[in-house]
């Protein structure tokens, strides 16, 4: 059975029977555990952790917790990967939103992750789309940089899964086998910590409380709306990275071009959901403790 077979298996109360994931003491549930219902403050780690620079290191995850992704978020998650996420109509909202709200956004990839074993390519596709218009944005020149930017980067359309109404209290009707299954962290933990030798260079120096200066778009339309960005290097170079490494990994998925992607390739998705909508969320498992120094883009 091939995984779109398997996952297609998992639609209703009648599927097919997924096998038993192995049982982890402690997993990435606590990603989405951690995240506040409401949008309150995503927690981070006190920096008397560790000195060392840009140093990940897992967290201890609460054995239980009151928050969790809930059974109509993953089943409207389930079927957004089996081909909504192509729906014109949705395309267009994600586009005005810059893709999903924080939690949406990493539940989106956990999810793909989850049903379709670490084959990312509906998320590679997404996430090339939404970061195209960010080229030309940091590119600009002219007068009145910090409030163009800051114009061009806002939303233009709320989260399309909060506009419908999915938060941590949503009901769903799917099989308890695909609820289950759309809770199983380990194939994103697999991707995660494969490729964090990449992704933890372009992690919002705001969103880590430490003196990075990269910036995901939340902080940086806040510091262009106060006129703090002097200068568009910085952020351009990183954008352009991401987009660069990204397409090569959404290209891989291209019979012609199989097996041509890196872990530095594979990396860029992460970075690329942590530049539109925060790494708050992704932080509360993994958190960066620097001393003020930056790690230089470079490619």
């Amino acid at each position: 059975m091939t995984p779109t077979e398997e996952c297609a298996s998992l639609g209703g109360s009648s599927g097919r029977r997924i096998g038993k994931t192995p049982t982890r003491e402690r997993t990435w549930g606590s990603f989405f555990m951690g995240i506040a219902a409401k949008g309150s403050a995503p927690v981070y780690l006190s920096k008397e952790r560790s000195k060392s620079p840009f140093l990940f290191q897992r967290q201890p995850f609460p054995e239980e917790s009151e928050f969790r992704l809930s059974d109509g978020e993953i089943h409207y998650l389930y079927w957004f990967i089996q081909g909504s996420i192509m729906n014109p109509d949705i395309r267009q909202r994600l586009r005005r939103a810059w893709g999903l709200c924080e939690r949406h956004a990493w539940g989106y990839v956990l999810v793909e992750a989850a049903f379709c074993h670490g084959y990312m390519h509906g998320a590679s596709l997404l996430y090339e789309d939404l970061l195209t218009p960010a080229l030309s944005i940091s590119r600009m020149r002219g007068p009145l940089q910090n409030w163009r930017l800051a114009r061009d980067l806002r939303n233009r359309g709320p989260c399309p899964m909060c506009k419908m109404g999915f938060g941590p209290r949503s009901k769903g009707i799917a099989s308890p086998e695909l609820i289950k299954r759309g809770r199983d962290v380990t194939e994103l933990d697999k991707l995660a910590r494969s490729t964090e030798t990449y992704w933890e260079k372009t992690i919002c120096g705001r969103c880590a409380k430490n003196g990075s200066a990269q910036r995901c778009r939340r902080h940086l339309i806040e510091d262009a709306s106060k006129g703090l960005v002097d200068t568009f290097s910085t952020h351009n170079t990183l954008v352009e990275y991401i987009f660069y490494h990204l397409s090569r990994y959404h290209r891989s998925f291209r019979l012609e071009f199989q097996g041509t992607q890196t872990d530095e390739d594979v990396a860029a998705l992460i970075s690329a959901v942590g530049w539109c909508s925060g790494w708050g969320a992704f932080l509360s498992i993994y958190a960066t403790e620097s001393e003020g120094k930056n790690v230089a883009i470079q490619w």
